[in-house]
């Protein structure tokens, strides 16, 4: 994922060969978001890919073209009012982006839940993590984590997603079954997380 080059770009694993460069430009109004009209540019960010290897998700920092005027920035908050951004979704089999999805200002870190079920993001200045629905591809809640959420971290059972606040001293536990959030007190500005393959251990 290159933000400045405005591209993903996919090798072969074993022959280290570039396959593929996808560009991040799309029409957003032939994805049903009638009020932008023309083209426009992302930002790739970060990446996860769905569990049956479909599908690749990245995140735009930041989105150009009409209407988009106010760029996020590294120190921001809420009331910066920066524009919010798009998640974009790679066709894989056909190289292509074929659906994009609204998120929160500068997102960050995307994860798919190993029983893709969900799509998660952490939205950076608008200190959120937003969960879409793989099923109705639609957002089905956006969670307040508090200031810079980053690192996603998802039990393999898929039951708990684990959430860094790099502003703060917290990782936030969501149980996927009903959204409810608590979290666990660390060291100062945490930023990515992984949980052991065993689920015992979150590093």
């Amino acid at each position: 994922n290159m933000m400045y080059r405005h591209s993903v770009t996919i090798y072969n694993a074993e022959t280290m060969e570039l396959k593929q460069t996808i560009p991040d430009t799309v029409r957003l109004f032939d994805f049903g978001y009638s009020k932008y009209s023309g083209r426009y540019k992302g930002a790739p960010v970060e990446g996860a890919f769905s569990p049956d290897g479909e599908y690749l998700y990245f995140t735009n920092y930041a989105m150009y073209g009409k209407r988009f005027n106010k760029e996020g920035t590294d120190t921001c908050s809420p009331a910066s009012g920066y524009d919010k951004s798009f998640l974009s979704r790679v066709n894989l089999a056909k190289g292509e982006i074929d659906a994009v999805y609204p998120v929160g200002s500068v997102p960050k870190v995307v994860k798919v839940t190993p029983d893709n079920k969900y799509i998660l993001v952490s939205n950076w200045c608008s200190y959120t993590v937003t969960i879409i629905s793989v099923e109705t591809q639609k957002t089905v809640k956006s969670i307040k984590i508090g200031r810079y959420p980053r690192g996603i971290s998802i039990s393999g059972d898929s039951k708990f997603a684990y959430v860094a606040e790099m502003g703060g001293n917290r990782i936030h536990r969501i149980d996927l079954d009903n959204f409810a959030l608590d979290y666990i007190p660390i060291g100062s500005n945490p930023r990515a997380i992984e949980l052991s393959p065993d689920g015992s251990k979150l590093y």
